[in-house]
């Protein structure tokens, strides 16, 4: 199994475990969010056997990115306190819901859906970066390395502001770059152990394990 896939189980396990044992975590986007690292694992789990079976992939992934971003808003949704940001975002999904669709199945047929990846992963880093801008301009109290959505931003800005020039160009240079695949299969695995990485320390910031082992 790719070490991609462990570290994403881990990352829901760990998320199993931020909500078992912190008590601020039993919020709707935390649970969801957990129920969302299950999803991943199942369908990244599947996606690998059905390539090494040599099937394709790529409706199984076109259709998991875009529920995959559109989870991503309803995060930033959940994490605004904004009405109004909150009403722009909700506004955004629909319309990059419509866009997708049509791009999958009347532009990019057949094919991966680069052009509406990228617009996804714009979105996501403008969406991270405007989080990051109110937690700077407006603190909260507390620190930030006990936060959880401050790793799980951070996690979202690096690994899509990194992966829209990678995916941007993905079908111009498959075609014209021999094992373009294999390299861009490598800076993936790379970039998603970084990204769930993230996600772990995100559920596991708050929590006292010297307390739990009896060391303090």
């Amino acid at each position: 199994m790719p070490v991609y896939i462990i570290v994403i189980i881990i990352s829901f396990f760990a998320s199993v475990i931020g909500l078992a044992l912190v008590k601020d975590y039993r919020i709707p986007v935390l649970i969801s969010f957990s129920l969302f690292l299950l999803l991943s694992s199942i369908v990244e789990y599947i996606g690998w056997k059905l390539s090494m079976s040599f099937k394709n992939t790529v409706l199984l992934y076109n259709l998991f990115s875009l529920f995959e971003f559109l989870f991503y808003l309803f995060f930033f949704r959940s994490v605004f306190t904004s009405r109004r940001t909150k009403k722009a975002i909700t506004v955004v999904m629909i319309a990059y819901f419509a866009v997708a669709l049509i791009n999958m199945f009347f532009i990019q047929k057949n094919t991966f859906h680069s052009h509406t990846y990228v617009l996804g992963c714009l979105l996501v880093a403008i969406f991270s970066t405007a989080y990051f801008y109110f937690l700077f301009r407006f603190p909260e109290t507390g620190s930030l390395v006990k936060n959880p959505f401050f790793w799980i931003g951070i996690g979202l800005l690096f690994y899509y502001t990194c992966t829209i020039p990678v995916y941007g160009l993905q079908n111009f240079i498959t075609i014209t770059v021999q094992h373009y695949n294999a390299v861009l299969t490598f800076i993936e695995d790379c970039l998603n152990v970084l990204l769930y990485t993230l996600f772990s320390i995100g559920f596991l910031c708050k929590i006292n394990f010297r307390n739990l082992s009896g060391l303090s």
